[in-house]
């Protein structure tokens, strides 16, 4: 019995389930980090933006910019939700605070760089370099008091999935299962699509 059990496990281990179950789990254990510094970065990179800084710490994104203008933001991101769907939206989601500042034009343009690094962050072997290791920024839909990111509006990830259809199935196997805000950055967890039962 001991070495029919053997062989039945020997056989099921060489099995394309068995193989799938390993890279489901190498993706579950698999996260993406973006440090302060490289949000901070992100960030001044918004465009009349003259001075920021960024601190991550209990699942928020705390964001203190001062505008060429002179006009200065200070708000919070907290990134709540990814709304991925097989061949359709790659979407995060940001709660504000305080919600009013959803309505700032420059904070949506702030919470758009942002979601460039966390596309980076998820697809970034699929995509072209960056320059000055900063990529444009994704476009930004305000939800009342949140804001709504399609990641395939990022210029990088719009590039990539134009020039190389293997790697646009690619990236699109890919979704993000929760994200971690603490003092060392913003943490992505990816995984693979949750598939239909039955």
């Amino acid at each position: 019995m001991r070495d029919a059990a053997a062989s039945a496990r020997e056989a099921l281990g060489n099995t394309p389930f068995a193989k799938a179950r390993d890279v489901l789990r190498e993706l579950r254990d698999r996260r993406a980090r973006i440090p302060e510094r490289q949000l901070a970065r992100a960030v001044l990179r918004a465009g009349t933006v003259s001075a920021a800084s960024v601190r991550t710490r209990d699942g928020r994104i705390e964001i203190t910019a001062e505008l060429e203008s002179g006009r200065a933001i200070a708000a919070a991101l907290i990134p709540e939700s990814a709304r991925f769907a097989p061949r359709g939206a790659k979407e995060i989601v940001f709660a504000v605070d305080p919600p009013e500042a959803a309505g700032d034009a420059k904070l949506r343009d702030v919470a758009g760089m942002i979601a460039a690094l966390v596309a980076r962050a998820v697809w970034g072997p699929f995509l072209p370099p960056t320059e000055g290791g900063v990529d444009a920024g994704a476009m930004v839909d305000r939800e009342g008091e949140k804001l709504r990111v399609d990641l395939r509006t990022c210029p990088a990830v719009r590039a990539a999935s134009q020039s190389a259809p293997a790697a646009a199935l690619v990236m699109d196997a890919l979704v993000i299962e929760r994200f971690e805000v603490d003092e060392q950055g913003l943490s992505v967890r990816l995984g693979l699509p949750k598939m239909p039962v039955g």
